[in-house]
């Protein structure tokens, strides 16, 4: 073996791990390109060789050309054990704070190290997987029977791991970071070529990230899959499946355990009670399960707590008779009375049917769109050059910001995953309502890049997915960067913005619409905007909401027959009554957010930009915060803010509304991350920010508001 390093070379950040096989003509150009990530982030690389071409040679030939720590570890014939031992073997070996996994043909584009490492280091990860672009067939730059081989491995292994792996579209792949202290190395059991998917189940509740890479040409030599991995493919994931998670052989025995009792249960029924064949089988299946769930809870998932134990016997049942009634009943019927089967044999493969569809279309749901290595488009949004965010969802309320290309940092970046449950990490921020793919779940690892891995069901309800989602992580995103979000309407008459703040029944839309009309005033947002400490409002005029009062203010609005029947149907649906019954609901344990979720998705709610109400609008995109004007109901009245009173109503303002889960809960737990106190900030920017302006509370029974904030944007005189 080579030696490591020189005494004076500092500890590397990363040990590059590269496997190799009878590739001495790529070591030379792989070093050359490696060697650029050396001069930003220092490395060791480390070959772990099993070739017979003399590799080792052409290491050694070259190695002190190269300003960077070059070792070789050569195993002899009876110590090779595939591409994955000889990963672990240099994972041993490995001094780095994270090692890096690579192949040495140059099909993993070494460049790509320097990318995984910074992500790593803004995202927080455990993990970062560089994943091959795919399409529909599998990984591009492939030969095409090499390409749907890959497919179908990829497919079979979610199969049998569909939690474990939801959270890499590409958990076969061989080019990755890992943090060395994440993993626990002694616990890996290598055997075949894929020592991702080793880790990934070996070590579960790693923050796994991923950044895709095109796969590139092999530069020299041939690929060394063959017939003889793939069986050692399918070894390692049984394997994998019988050893790494105890509940899977318990689950196992209890499952042949009752299916055994059923068929006895069903012989003895039929021979002693002697009340007819189905009512028999039909006693046996309810014995029989009652059985297994109680298996399950106290010997199959033992460290299960009693929390929850109702919830889950209600669904168990459930779901046994939905199953019963729809899979077992008719098939035994027609097994009966048209297969001439006996009771017996039609029993017992209705039963393995119906066990069969409980696995496929439980919460793991296997068959998805996000089941194959296929990644979904990205959509990018730049926030004044504050924020940038990257969004597999593109995200209406934020049209005003998109850009083609992506932002120069990406500071939030929303995903939906594939199975519906978003790993929970000791580090995360996680809320789930126990429903799966069809529910509302949510995990938020919070970094440098904030990233937010939301449940399929928000791929179809921007809306929400931004409201609930989204619009808590950038508040807080903001604050770190020195800004704050101010809830209120804003319109700027050439330097200077006056934001308006409404009481609960003002309606705000048609004096923002009205106000417009009346003055020469631009338009910077109606629901929200970005405020500095020195009283630098910034604009956010995302999708404005639309009522019938608003449309009232205009003189002539230009919505589809669509549009006006959704307008007209959101007063029942979204009527405050029906606002208030969701949220006794949600305190009584009801899943609100999951039906807030699917009600927004039969009945969207009518949002269009300003200037589709107002043609002729103008929007300006920054100010000074010259006034605040507090509208409320009553007796016609006029008084000014003081400072302190004007605080607390912008901060309480920031609350309203909010009820619906999780909003709450996640504004408050990333508020807290990691011991900073977010909210102390924010006070003190909003604080800072409006210690010189104006601030006016104007009461009025007539919602001729916009008659008074006219006054008003008179008085400081301008316009």
């Amino acid at each position: 073996m080579i030696p490591l390093m020189d005494s004076q070379t500092t500890s590397p950040s990363i040990s590059v791990i590269i496997p190799t096989r009878n590739e001495a003509e790529n070591i030379r150009p792989l070093l050359t390109r490696l060697s650029s990530l050396n001069d930003s982030v220092p490395m060791e690389v480390i070959f772990v060789d099993d070739s017979d071409d003399g590799t080792e040679m052409a290491i050694e030939q070259v190695r002190n050309q190269f300003g960077f720590p070059i070792r070789v570890i050569h195993r002899p014939s009876h110590k090779r054990n595939g591409l994955s031992g000889a990963v672990v073997d240099g994972f041993h070996q490995a001094i780095g704070t994270w090692m890096g996994v690579m192949d040495a043909d140059l099909q993993h584009p070494p460049e790509m190290m320097r990318r995984m490492f910074h992500h790593a280091q803004n995202t927080g990860a455990d993990v970062v997987v560089g994943s091959r672009a795919a399409d529909f067939k599998g990984p591009k730059g492939l030969s095409l029977a090499r390409t749907l081989t890959s497919q179908f491995l990829t497919i079979l292994a979610r199969t049998v791991f569909p939690r474990l792996l939801k959270n890499s579209s590409d958990p076969l792949t061989g080019l990755f970071l890992v943090r060395r202290t994440a993993v626990s190395i002694d616990q890996l059991r290598p055997d075949g070529f894929k020592i991702l998917l080793e880790i990934l189940v070996r070590c579960p509740n790693l923050h796994v990230s991923e950044l895709f890479f095109d796969f590139a040409e092999r530069h020299s030599g041939e690929s060394k899959a063959d017939f003889q991995e793939g069986v050692r493919f399918f070894r390692h994931l049984l394997k994998l499946r019988w050893t790494a998670n105890i509940h899977v052989t318990r689950l196992g025995i209890a499952a042949f355990g009752v299916l055994l009792l059923n068929l006895f249960l069903l012989i003895g029924f039929d021979q002693l009670i002697m009340i007819g064949t189905l009512v028999t089988a039909v006693l046996a299946m309810e014995v029989s399960a009652l059985t297994l769930f109680g298996l399950m809870e106290s010997w199959v998932y033992f460290r299960r707590t009693w929390n929850g134990r109702v919830r889950r016997f209600v669904e168990y049942i459930v779901s046994s008779h939905l199953l019963l009634l729809i899979v077992w009943f008719p098939f035994v019927l027609w097994a009966l009375d048209r297969g001439q089967l006996s009771l017996l044999s039609a029993n017992f493969i209705g039963l393995l049917l119906t066990g069969s569809i409980r696995y496929l279309f439980s919460e793991q749901w296997i068959w998805t769109r996000g089941l194959i290595t296929h990644q979904r488009e990205s959509f990018y949004y730049d926030i004044h050059g504050i924020v940038g965010i990257e969004s597999a969802v593109h995200l209406p309320d934020l049209s005003y910001f998109r850009v083609v290309n992506p932002p120069e940092h990406i500071d939030i970046h929303l995903l939906i995953d594939r199975h519906g449950t978003p790993i929970q990490t000791t580090e995360s921020i996680s809320y789930s309502e126990g429903l799966g793919r069809f529910g509302f779940s949510l995990s938020i690892m919070p970094g440098e890049i904030t990233e937010a891995i939301a449940s399929p069901l928000l791929e179809k309800s921007p809306y929400v997915l931004f409201k609930n989602v989204l619009e808590p992580i950038l508040r807080w995103v903001l604050v770190r960067k020195g800004f704050a979000l101010v809830y209120g309407g804003t319109l700027a008459v050439e330097d200077q913005a006056i934001l308006i703040v409404a009481g609960p029944e003002i309606r705000k839309a048609a004096t923002l619409i009205q106000t417009l009309k009346e003055s020469q005033g631009d338009f910077m947002g109606d629901d929200v905007a970005i405020l500095d400490k020195n009283g630098r409002i910034l604009s956010f005029p995302r999708l404005l909401a639309i009522r019938q009062h608003a449309v009232d203010a205009v003189d002539q609005v230009q919505l589809s027959t669509i549009e006006l029947i959704l307008m007209r149907l959101k007063r029942l649906v979204y009527d405050e009554r029906i606002r208030g019954l969701g949220l006794r609901l949600r305190r009584m344990g009801f899943p609100i957010a999951t039906l807030n979720s699917y009600l927004q998705r039969v009945f969207p709610p009518v949002k269009i930009m300003m200037h589709r109400l107002l043609p002729d609008v103008s929007y300006q995109d920054e100010a000074h915060l010259a006034q605040v004007v507090y509208l409320i109901e009553g007796e016609e009245h006029e008084r000014p803010l003081p400072a302190d009173e004007l605080l607390r109503l912008l901060i309480a303002n920031g609350k309203k509304g909010f009820g619906y889960p999780p909003y709450t809960h996640t504004v408050k737990r990333l508020s807290q991350w990691r011991g900073e106190d977010l909210t102390a900030v924010e006070e003190e920017i909003i604080r800072s920010a409006i210690q010189n302006c104006k601030a006016t509370q104007i009461q009025r029974t007539d919602n001729q508001w916009w008659q008074d904030i006219e006054r008003n944007i008179e008085k400081l005189g301008v316009g």
